[in-house]
């Protein structure tokens, strides 16, 4: 893995000139904090990424599948806002939407039987994790395993090996649920390649990348892999207006 090509100085200069970049109309928290640095911004968001998790862990979970091979921002965010105004909450608030295809694609105005079946066998997960742990509240379950989860044995994990759930959505759901670490998404890895000239062959590199930026920063991995998600969805628009037309394409 080549990421010693760049001495610490230079991992600085290059991170302090995407921070200090403003947040573009398709920067990812551009709706959030418009007028806002991409290092402002992402400071903030990262100090409270697992909100939602906490408060409503059914919705942070179904996000995050519905975020799979989907424009968040586009087509999943305002679906889970609209859900968020709702008394959503709960796994079992979960199970009780996904009782049935016609259920969960009613409620989430979405026709998705994958992500339905990775949704029920994640929850079917979730109880095999609670038949092990002595605490029952629904985040502090997940937030436990999301601790200890190893994305390098990711394939071998209890929730790493269900069908559909790759190692992007694997670290999206621990991000979620508390634990400091950053999803190897097409915006993370283009910034590595075309700002940093890293030359990385696989996901996992792309992970361990970052977090090696994070330690010369002194930042969690977290602010960082946001940092390079709005830089890269603020500042590569066509390329990633491409990728996501090809990812619609792909709805079930």
């Amino acid at each position: 893995m080549i990421i010693n090509s760049l001495n610490e100085s230079e991992i600085k200069e290059i991170v302090k000139k995407l921070e200090n970049k403003k947040l573009t109309l398709t920067s990812h928290l551009y709706k959030r904090f418009p007028g806002k640095s991409i290092g402002e911004a992402s400071e903030i968001f990262a100090n409270k990424y697992s909100a939602d998790a906490r408060e409503k862990p059914a919705l942070a979970l179904l996000a995050v599948v519905l975020s799979i091979h989907r424009n968040y921002t586009k087509i999943v965010e305002p679906r889970i806002d609209r859900i968020r105004q709702t008394a959503f909450c709960t796994f079992v608030d979960l199970k009780e939407k996904t009782k049935n295809i016609e259920t969960f694609t009613n409620f989430c105005e979405m026709r998705a039987p994958e992500k339905y079946n990775i949704i029920i066998s994640i929850l079917a997960a979730i109880d095999k994790l609670k038949e092990h742990n002595a605490e029952d509240d629904d985040f502090e379950v997940l937030h436990e395993w999301a601790e200890e989860a190893d994305f390098r044995n990711h394939e071998k994990d209890i929730i790493g090996s269900i069908n559909g759930v790759g190692l992007a959505t694997f670290q999206h759901l621990r991000m979620n649920f508390g634990a400091d670490t950053v999803k190897p998404d097409q915006r993370v890895k283009e910034v590595l390649k075309r700002e940093f000239r890293f030359n990385l062959s696989n996901d996992i590199e792309n992970i361990v990348a970052v977090k090696r930026i994070a330690e010369v920063m002194c930042k969690s991995a977290l602010y960082i892999d946001q940092v390079f998600v709005n830089y890269g969805s603020g500042y590569y628009f066509k390329e990633n207006n491409d990728k996501i037309n090809n990812d619609d394409s792909l709805k079930e």
